[in-house]
């Protein structure tokens, strides 16, 4: 699997590179971004791919200083299982 930065998020591809998900991400105001969608082709789910775009979003929006809004069901319940980062929540 492959993990690209693509304009509007992070796309997962397999070796042939074929999408196999992706983490749809933009920035809303300065600094504060929003998490839309989250996808994982569902031949693939299952083997936490849908965590490791997220973790890779959240890595690429702390990297900028930026806060996060969690408008997808899985970016929510991430985010509340990773107290971590529940500092990055844009309040």
């Amino acid at each position: 699997m492959i993990l690209e930065n693509d304009a509007g998020g992070i796309v997962a591809k397999d070796s042939n590179g074929a999408v196999i998900g992706e983490i749809i991400f933009f920035m809303t105001s300065e600094g504060v971004y929003k998490i839309k969608r989250t996808y994982v082709d569902p031949a693939q789910r299952g083997k936490g791919l849908a965590s490791q775009l997220m973790a890779a979003a959240v890595k690429k929006i702390a990297a900028e200083g930026g806060k996060i809004i969690p408008a997808c069901s899985y970016a929510e319940d991430w985010i509340s299982r990773h107290a971590e980062y529940s500092d990055m929540i844009a309040k």
